[in-house]
């Protein structure tokens, strides 16, 4: 069984909500959430540039750990405010395709996601680990 883990630094930002404008007649969407450009580039980038980096086929399993920057008055054990981990995973998700890691997102059969604060040992970022899972057919 072949594994990918890479950690990547920065500060996650969730990718879903869509905005629409209509502009000469033609409507326009763009991502609602500010700087999901430069993070998902940003990720796309750093896995593409691991020393480990190598192209699932089939079927993977994926692990995101999500470590979000805390302001110093919050006293809240879990991180349970936005943004949405489902929304922050698909911006990974998303990024890992881009990368070609994966041929396509619909090929993670499972995904665990954890969103954390930051912590003394863990700045702001994502934690990724990609295995591949046994393909039977």
């Amino acid at each position: 069984m072949t594994s990918f883990s890479i950690w990547i630094p920065g500060k996650p930002t969730p990718q879903g909500s869509k905005k629409g404008f209509v502009i000469n007649g033609r409507a326009v969407l763009v991502d609602a959430s500010e700087g999901n450009k430069a993070w998902r580039a940003h990720v796309t980038q750093r896995i593409k540039e691991h020393e480990e980096y190598i192209r699932y086929k089939g079927p993977v399993h994926v692990t995101v750990s999500f470590y979000m920057e805390k302001a110093k008055s919050n006293k809240k054990k879990f991180m349970i405010q936005k943004p949405d981990i489902d929304k922050l995973c698909r911006s990974v998700l998303d990024a890992m395709t881009d990368a070609e890691v994966i041929e396509d997102d619909s090929r993670v059969v499972s995904l665990t996601a954890y969103k954390n604060w930051e912590t003394d040992d863990m700045c702001p970022g994502v934690f990724i680990h990609i295995y591949q899972k046994e393909d039977d057919a």
